[in-house]
């Protein structure tokens, strides 16, 4: 997406630059102007709207916060939208009639809402508030595009209210009564003031510790502009009563303070390293790779040494058996802008790709450095030392301005040649590793995998059935925000942990303009041979590489229903879709999917929002599009999404994350065919502006426990271990192949029980690499009919011994479940 410009009048940040976040982003910002105090009036009609005395009859959804209550015993007076207090000034733009100033807020429990408090800083007249839905979770409702499909619910959630005001003052509240009105915990709402003349103008206040700017401006006159953000939020709040309010105790899920709980990560996993059956805890930080060992009872302890110290620059793992040895070796991918510079030169010739005007070719010019990148700065003679290193241009110094970089420094991912040899940035490539026996994974050189480039998602499968794991590896724009983009690769897995590249073989095409943000192997036809999904970004159509067997295959979303939605946008039909997940929803046999996308319909009306991709089963395994049918919101910052059984009642529910600033993630119950219900509330799930969300039963104790991963500010790691749901019981499964893939990526699951079978599939990805324990719930029934397991070799095996409630393995070709 290309940078929009802002209101012509404001000088404030454009919230959307291509497609950043929607709260912040690059420009000058406005200096709020402190003016006199004064006092406001409000004009009659500001009470207008009746808010009445019995209020509403409690609807359906929020009685489930209230089970065995009273729920008007259980008001706690409380003010929704609170700032830091300390007043900063006004806003001073003459915004014409129409243009919206508004406040996102999410309340922390369910919440009555009773007035609107308002402070205006500057000016008289009349000013409109609106208390309304939001449109992507992002923006007020009624800066949707009228004709986009996906949206119509009503906008107000109660009359717009004008009132008069006289004068202003930065201590005075206005104190407007709206009819009760309740709000859903962890939901967004939008409190606005539209314009209705030049003034008054709304107070400003700094935004508090802890918090994020939740005040943007808008001009719905303008709907291909984006709206703008400042630092800063306005006042403008709600008062009333929080009610049914569930202490920590309630919640289905207990925080858990764990050892990492501190720790700046940009991406984890869960990952037996060590092999004694329990999950590590693994992620990637500024600091290097770092891992937890797991106990198995829900604690974890620091790694005793760097776990994979062959590569420091990490930005994630695919973990599998590559070598069928019984451990968990890896590819460990490492991120190298192409062409960061844009200068047109990849970072393989660039001897500095982090400016423009170095490269070869380039004129040299007397400056201590290397413009041309022929090896040696300015003519080649100082003896200066102008960056006192201790080394001199004529000793071989290729930029004498910088005392970190000389021959013999370390080389850093920097985009520069720190150790003048050449080189930029050439240690760090993708690297399959090899796990020696302990959980260290140590670099097994394969020439074809390591290519410098930005490798950004990746999955293990067996795509030629041979019992040796095969990896598709997506890449990123060659210079972001433009095309083209570094093409995908495909290797085929080889004895020993080696790789080599296939791609061709497979009749998988090199395609240089879908940058790629998530891959997923699974079984979508269930013909017994892993297809590819790949999750592809800038509007791209999504690719479903169908597995023809022998190693072929042929891609075939768009026959499916898999590339896109049906909202066309010109020649870009697709999304900016991320990381998907595949499993089976509603128990019929076949995987369905959740395609997460970063999505901006209100100036692309054809981007695509997140999709529920049902799967229609045989004989022709079509999607079908239902996320708004089965009661999924449009949020527009979605950048992920994982299936799990939390509660054990024997369907797979859905964990969303979207990770924009002021954004939540929620997780939804399976309660098909109905449809999902939002639980975030219940489950404690509620973790500012969270990246990445992984399931694990790591205390061992039959249910799945999550961690979520987020930048901050507020908690940067949540480890939310299970509480159980009575009554339900489970099966956890260790698969090992033996003629197939030892790690079984690929095998399924089928479990009946109760007289329901119940299908899961073994995965390996980089998005959100959950444990690779199989787990299944089995509701109310404690007893197991019947286990099949469908080996990734397509044999189906029944196996016996196992009963429900408890940890087994099996191992191919045994027909047993034996205790681990």
């Amino acid at each position: 997406m290309r940078a929009l410009s802002a209101l012509a009048a404001l000088p404030v940040l454009l919230v959307l630059a291509r497609c950043g976040s929607d709260d912040g982003g690059g420009g000058s910002k406005p200096k709020p102007d402190a003016g006199a105090d004064a006092t406001i009036d409000a004009a009659d009609d500001a009470g207008d709207a009746d808010a009445g005395d019995s209020g509403p009859t409690l609807p359906d959804a929020f009685s489930r916060y209230c089970t065995g209550k009273s729920w008007r015993d259980t008001f706690a007076p409380a003010t929704v939208g609170m700032s830091s207090g300390e007043y900063l000034g006004v806003l001073n733009v003459d915004f014409g009639e129409g243009v919206q100033e508004a406040t996102k807020i999410v309340p922390e429990h369910p919440f009555a809402a009773r007035s609107i408090k308002v402070g205006f800083g500057k000016g008289t007249g009349k000013a409109r508030l609106r208390l309304m839905r939001t449109f992507g979770r992002s923006y007020p409702a009624s800066f949707a595009q009228s004709d986009w499909p996906d949206y119509s619910e009503p906008i107000d959630l109660v009359p717009p209210i004008e009132v008069e005001v006289t004068t202003a003052s930065k201590d005075a509240w206005l104190d407007v009564p709206i009819p009760e009105t309740l709000l859903l915990p962890t939901e967004h709402y939008m409190l606005v003031y539209e314009h209705l003349g030049i003034e008054p103008r709304l107070a400003v206040e700094k935004v508090a510790p802890g918090d994020v700017g939740r005040s943007l401006v808008f001009d719905p006159s303008k709907p291909g502009s984006p709206p703008t953000g400042f630092d800063g939020n306005y006042r403008l709040r709600l008062d009333g009563d929080h009610f049914c309010q569930w202490s920590d105790a309630e919640r289905w899920f207990e925080r858990k303070d764990q050892v990492f709980g501190d720790t700046i990560a940009s991406w984890a996993a869960w990952a037996d390293l060590d092999g004694d059956g329990h999950d590590d805890a693994v992620f990637t930080s500024s600091k290097g790779p770092l891992a937890f060992k797991g106990d198995g009872k829900g604690a974890f302890s620091p790694w005793s040494g760097a776990f994979s110290p062959d590569t420091p620059n990490a930005n994630f793992f695919v973990f599998g058996d590559l070598d069928n040895d019984g451990d968990l070796d890896a590819f460990g991918s490492q991120y190298v802008q192409t062409d960061a510079d844009g200068d047109g030169v990849g970072v393989d010739q660039d001897c500095n790709d982090a400016d423009p005007a170095v490269k070869p070719g380039a004129a040299e010019t007397t400056n201590g450095y290397d413009d041309d990148c022929d090896g040696k700065a300015d003519d080649g003679t100082d003896t200066s030392d102008a960056d006192g290193d201790g080394v001199s241009i004529a000793a071989g110094d290729c930029d004498d301005t910088r005392a970190e970089t000389k021959p013999g420094a370390p080389e850093v991912p920097d985009s520069r040649d720190n150790d003048c040899d050449g080189k930029t940035d050439e240690d760090f490539f993708p690297k399959l590793l090899s796990n020696d026996g302990t959980g260290k994974l140590v670099w097994s050189p394969s020439a074809d995998v390591e290519h410098l480039g930005p490798s950004s998602a990746a999955a293990l499968g067996d795509g030629n059935g041979d019992g040796l794991l095969d990896l598709y590896a997506g890449y990123w724009l060659i210079h972001y925000p433009d095309a083209p983009t570094v093409p995908s690769r495909y290797y085929e897995g080889q004895a020993g942990v080696k790789m080599l590249d296939a791609a061709s073989k497979a009749a998988i095409s090199q395609d240089p303009w879908r940058p790629v943000y998530g891959v997923l192997w699974t079984d979508w036809n269930d013909d017994a041979l892993l297809d590819v999904y790949v999750s592809n970004y800038q509007l791209s159509a999504n690719l479903l590489w169908k597995n023809l067997g022998g190693g072929k295959f042929l891609e075939s979303a768009a026959a499916v229903n898999a590339a896109a939605d049906d909202v066309p946008m010109f020649n870009f039909s697709g999304g900016h879709s991320f990381g998907s997940d595949a499993g089976d929803i509603d128990n019929d046999g076949d995987m369905d999917l959740y395609v997460p996308n970063i999505s901006h319909p209100r100036v692309q009306p054809g981007s695509d929002p997140s999709m529920l991709l049902v799967n229609g089963g045989a004989p022709s395994f079509v999607f079908e599009n239902k996320r708004r049918e089965l009661g999924l919101i449009y949020d527009e910052g979605d950048v992920e999404a994982s299936f799990a059984d939390y509660d054990n009642d024997g369907d797979l529910d859905l964990l969303v994350i979207s990770t924009y600033p002021g954004h939540y993630p929620r997780l939804y119950r399976n309660d098909l065919p109905k449809g999902f219900t939002d639980v975030t509330y219940e489950a404690h799930a509620h973790l500012h502006q969270a990246q990445t969300g992984l399931w694990s039963d790591v205390d061992e104790d039959g249910d799945l426990d999550l961690l979520l991963l987020s930048p901050g500010p507020g908690p940067r790691m949540l480890l939310l271990r299970n509480k159980g749901t009575p009554g339900h019981h489970f099966l956890e499964l260790d698969l090992r192949g033996t003629t197939s893939n030892r790690s079984a990526i690929g095998a399924r699951v089928y479990v009946t029980s109760g007289g329901v079978t119940r299908m899961r599939e073994v995965q390996s990805q980089s998005r959100h690499p959950g444990s690779r324990w199989v787990h299944v719930g089995l509701g109310t029934s404690a007893s197991i009919d019947k286990l099949e397991v469908r080996w990734p070799n397509g044999v189906k095996e029944t196996i016996t011994g196992a009963s429900a409630d408890k940890r087994w393995r099996v191992v191919e070709g045994s027909g047993q479940a034996v205790l681990p």
